[in-house]
């Protein structure tokens, strides 16, 4: 308002926007996920957990997940900004990269967490 700028946003088709369409279709290099039997046999020992807050539309485990982008079926992005953590009973198989970060969260929340981690 100040610089007395107006913005409308204006529909463009897929096959006229492939440079930012071709973003949304990016892989992810950490988009993987564990092995269902060892996931079966964590779960017959541990109890199933409410949600597996790092997955994506293709890895999740459980019906509830969160992403780091927005994907169908999420029910949160950024695993890390979400509050509810001691609401549910934690599936956690981070990157490795976000490992402590994971930690300082089940802390924070006294959170019941399922945490994968390697050896």
């Amino acid at each position: 308002m100040e610089q007395d700028i107006t913005l409308l946003p204006t529909w463009v088709s897929r096959d006229q926007n492939k440079i930012a369409d071709g973003r949304t279709h990016l892989e992810d290099p950490c988009d993987w996920t564990l092995n269902a039997v060892v996931f079966q046999k964590i779960v017959a020992q541990w109890g199933l957990p409410t949600i597996d807050r790092f997955a994506s539309h293709s890895n999740h485990l459980l019906d509830r997940f969160n992403s780091m982008l927005r994907c169908p079926g999420s029910v949160g992005i950024n695993a890390l900004a979400q509050r509810d953590w001691s609401e549910h009973f934690n599936w956690c198989f981070p990157p490795f990269n976000l490992i402590s970060s994971v930690i300082s969260i089940i802390r924070q929340f006294s959170a019941a967490s399922i945490l994968v981690l390697p050896l």
